[in-house]
């Protein structure tokens, strides 16, 4: 990635990818090396919304990939910007802020 990238989350929010931190993600979890395409579709179509306990400015959205698996991506909603993206086990505590309804 050389450029930066703008992502629009369900609720039409506009958020930033600069190629120093995707080179962040990748170094820190290489397993997303290839899911970079799969980024606008966790933030367009995620299962849950949770603010962040540790930083009320960041809103991670949630995706499942596999049974009790997810891909995970950390948004800045003031600076408007992705700060991380991973794959988890778990869901972090947080306030759930939004939830897909079956």
């Amino acid at each position: 990635m050389q450029e930066k990238k703008t992502f629009i989350d369900l609720f039409g929010k506009h958020f930033v990818l600069y190629p120093d931190v995707w080179e962040h993600i990748i170094s820190g979890h290489p397993e997303m090396i290839d899911k970079f395409n799969r980024l606008s579709t966790i933030l367009s179509d995620p299962i849950y919304i949770f603010r962040s306990k540790r930083f009320y400015n960041r809103h991670l959205y949630y995706k499942q990939l596999k049974f009790k698996l997810y891909f995970v991506v950390v948004t800045d909603v003031v600076q408007n910007t992705i700060k991380t993206a991973y794959i988890t086990d778990r869901i972090k505590e947080g306030e759930l802020i939004w939830q897909k309804q079956e």
